[in-house]
């Protein structure tokens, strides 16, 4: 099980970072016509995890059995129900993606010494975070203050389905009870 400081830190709630980077995503997308997911380049998670599962490339999400728990920094639990591959873009894909519907957020690591991507090198210098393979930078992050994290946008293949879609779901879902 990891952890996930990043959902319990920062000075600014954690519903006033999603929607802070929601609303950037809704504003790119009404500029592109293209569908973003924003996802934050978080130091306090140890496994790639998100809330939405249309950011999994198509086919690959498998739900588990059983959800499995993820101790969080303050030692409560979230459950993750599944997981799949994500692809931010052709040189930056994470396999074993954690599904976690309470979670709200879209979170990567920057831990290479937990499994996965460990190939990964991740530089912050001010208001970027370069991710680095063979010395060569693949994508960057940047700061958002409002949300607390670097982040970057997965564009999603489904560009007609509104950013809001997922919303009642989301919060139905709060409300149900972990998982037994």
């Amino acid at each position: 099980s990891g952890s996930s400081g990043s959902v319990l830190r920062g000075n600014k709630s954690r519903l006033c970072r999603i929607r802070s980077a929601r609303a950037k995503a809704a504003e790119m997308e009404k500029k592109s016509g293209v569908r973003f997911a924003p996802w934050g380049v978080d130091s306090g998670t140890n496994e790639p995890m998100t809330s939405d599962l249309s950011v999994f490339d198509a086919g690959t999400f498998k739900r588990f059995q059983k959800p499995v728990g993820i101790e969080l920094a303050d030692k409560s639990t979230m459950w993750a129900q599944g997981w799949g591959t994500v692809t931010i873009n052709p040189n930056l894909v994470y396999k074993e993606v954690l599904y976690v519907p309470v979670l709200g957020e879209n979170l990567l690591p920057t831990f290479r010494e937990c499994g996965k991507n460990r190939d990964l090198m991740f530089c912050m210098v001010d208001r970027t975070c370069d991710i680095i393979r063979d010395n060569q930078i693949i994508v960057t992050a940047t700061r958002d203050d409002d949300f607390g994290l670097y982040v970057l946008y997965q564009s999603l293949p489904n560009a007609q389905v509104p950013l809001t879609a997922n919303l009642a779901t989301t919060r139905k879902r709060k409300a149900e009870s972990p998982p037994t």
